[in-house]
């Protein structure tokens, strides 16, 4: 595992590794490849591996500025930290047990993910995430392929409690299916008071089933609005429980809206085998006041 991290107002230092095999195995212990700050200007990371890469059981790539997990307060936004990824192919397979395995950018820190051939996530995460005053990095993943379940995804989040907005998310399949099931996402949502990010989604044929979800949403006590979604296939199955949705759910924004849904396809096919929600929707579930959907084109 490499690190490097800053305390109090110092800063960190670019974390390059390269290697023809990269396994990251975090054996429950969160160990990994990150570059991070307390308060001052957080280093890059920058990752190679020429043929595969593997990441399991709680391993990390992460890096980004920790100020804004209460740790130190005050966060001041513009110090942009990123993490790069580039690998012939990719595993991702977490514990199931809510802890984090993947590539993580906190606070600002976005995300650059290039992958030759396919991409597996399995309980893994490709996320960023920010609980202060910053916006959320953004999040780009290209691959040959890609396949997303049990639960987890690729998202990026403005936490509960945060002002700032969530990033947009970018995510393209070049060559293959990109398939969501058992839960799994890709989504940009807000807990705070900022507003989720965009969601672009582009592959030759998307199949989502059995739960898999792309979406952008207002959630919990947030006073923000849902992102845009746009999806774009030749082919796109939705089954079983699945959905394309933005949605504002919170408790008692009144002012907050559902984003707008853009598909784009030659040929959609839906078939919820009985279970509700399945389909593409853009809803309004807010408490106690008036709030609205977006528009479904």
């Amino acid at each position: 595992a490499s690190s490097t991290g800053g305390l109090a107002s110092g800063s960190a230092n670019m974390v390059s590794v390269s290697a023809r095999n990269l396994t990251i195995d975090g054996k429950g212990q969160s160990g990994g490849i990150r570059s991070s700050a307390f308060s001052g200007k957080p280093g890059k990371v920058a990752v190679v591996a020429e043929d595969d890469l593997v990441i399991r059981d709680t391993g990390l790539i992460a890096g980004g500025n920790l100020a804004d997990l209460g740790v130190i307060e005050g966060l001041v936004g513009g110090q942009q930290s990123s993490i790069r990824v580039q690998t012939g192919s990719a595993q991702i397979i977490g514990r199931g047990d809510g802890s984090l395995t993947g590539i993580v950018g906190q606070s600002d820190a976005k995300i650059d993910l290039e992958v030759k051939g396919h991409l597996a996530m399995t309980h893994g995460d490709i996320q960023t995430s920010a609980f202060g005053g910053v916006r959320s990095g953004d999040v780009t993943v290209t691959a040959g392929s890609i396949s997303i379940a049990e639960g987890r995804g690729i998202h990026s989040t403005a936490e509960k409690g945060s002002t700032g907005d969530a990033g947009t998310v970018f995510v393209t399949a070049t060559d293959g299916m990109l398939s969501i099931s058992g839960g799994g996402f890709i989504a940009a949502n807000t807990w705070g008071q900022g507003n989720a990010g965009a969601v672009t989604v582009n592959a030759p044929s998307i199949r989502l089933e059995d739960g898999g979800g792309i979406e952008t949403a207002v959630k919990g006590t947030s006073t923000g609005s849902a992102g845009s979604l746009t999806v774009t296939a030749r082919d796109l199955t939705i089954n079983r429980g699945s959905a394309i949705s933005s949605s504002n759910l919170t408790e008692r924004n009144t002012n907050g809206r559902a984003g707008d849904i853009i598909v784009l396809a030659d040929r959609i096919t839906v078939d919820a085998a009985g279970i509700g929600g399945t389909g593409i929707f853009s809803n309004a579930q807010c408490y106690g006041g008036y709030c609205s959907g977006g528009n479904v084109n």
